[in-house]
């Protein structure tokens, strides 16, 4: 295995170099995802769509639904603040907490984003066939099953 600044890329070179299935499935998912996430506004776009789903929640419930740490998820909100992305709203009941609101150029980046995200899987699946696009997400649902009740 080659040694990288990048832990995740030492982790790619890793499992890649291993020979069965599996190993090889797991280095092309991570390969993947890493190329999906290459989009700068991966993170922004991810607490952005949570605070759109569930308005009012707080950085902390907001921390248990992503895999950010706490400083990352408040710089992130920062960030979206000052793009005028979100609100923060004092919660009357307690002092120290705040509401998470999106306005309305926050909707509108969920939207650009998400459409740059299908027009990505368009080119990603660009010469598959109807069925064989079927067949991958029958298989990646089954996949988001497993992981999800792997967690309970």
């Amino acid at each position: 295995m080659t040694l990288h600044c990048n832990p995740h890329v030492a982790l790619i070179d890793g499992i890649k170099n291993k020979n069965d299935n599996i190993s090889e499935l797991s280095w092309l998912t991570l390969k993947t995802i890493n190329a999906l996430k290459k989009n700068q506004y991966h993170a922004y776009a991810r607490t952005l769509l949570l605070v759109s789903e569930r308005p009012y929640i707080t950085q902390s419930e907001l921390l248990q639904h992503e895999c950010f740490s706490r400083p990352r998820i408040s710089k992130i909100i920062k960030e979206l603040v000052n793009k005028k992305f979100i609100l923060t709203k004092k919660n009357p009941k307690n002092k120290k907490e705040y509401f998470l609101l999106i306005t309305k150029s926050g909707k509108n980046f969920i939207r650009e984003f998400m459409f740059n995200l299908q027009e990505q899987f368009k080119k990603a699946l660009t010469g598959f066939s109807k069925s064989d696009i079927a067949i991958f997400k029958r298989i990646l649902t089954k996949i988001l099953k497993n992981i999800s009740e792997t967690k309970k």
